[in-house]
């Protein structure tokens, strides 16, 4: 991948929270204080892959201790390494969410009927030079082939930064976000 740093960085992973406040729904809560999300953002320490089930164990205790959350409206989104650990994580516990929406992210097409069911919306630039297109739109490919519907924009002209900035600045995503729920099984 081309976007760490000369110092070792690795785009908004680290102990800095304000690398994560940067971009999404983290930066609009920041502005906003009628956002309408229980917001959680992990970040990775050290620019690795995120431990997915410290993710879920995560996402299980402050659904146990925080009363009044909706389970059925549990979402996911994530950028770059967390659009990758945002697949990973629905791929591994797809009854988690009621929606995903990964942003450069790419995932195992093997794996990709675990999620047939799970509304997605994905999103890539076309001209990634650090998680490329490619493995994506395989990804997406394979999905489609097991019945899964996602929704999938691919940015002409835009490489990995610009995807997410494009994504989260589109105010169709939040609206989709607040549409999701769980459906019944």
């Amino acid at each position: 991948m081309s976007n760490s740093s000369p110092d070792g960085d690795w785009g908004e992973s680290g102990v800095d929270l304000s690398k994560v406040k940067a971009w999404g729904p983290p930066s609009m809560a920041e502005v906003r204080p009628d956002y309408p999300f229980v917001l959680v953002s992990p970040q990775s320490p050290s620019g690795d892959e995120f431990d997915i089930e410290a993710l879920d164990e995560l996402a299980r205790v402050l659904l146990d201790r925080l009363p009044g959350l909706d389970r059925e409206r549990v979402l996911a989104t994530g950028l770059s390494l967390g659009g990758i650990a945002t697949w990973e994580w629905a791929i591994a516990h797809p009854g988690r969410f009621a929606g995903i929406a990964p942003i450069a992210g790419d995932a195992e097409p093997a794996h990709a009927c675990a999620v047939k069911d799970l509304p997605t919306w994905a999103f890539h630039g076309d001209a990634d030079d650090s998680v490329p297109i490619a493995g994506e739109r395989t990804f997406i490919a394979a999905l489609r082939a097991c019945g899964g519907k996602p929704r999938y924009t691919v940015y002409e002209a835009t490489g990995h930064v610009d995807a997410w900035r494009k994504a989260y600045a589109d105010p169709a995503l939040e609206k989709w976000l607040l549409a999701q729920r769980k459906r019944s099984q």
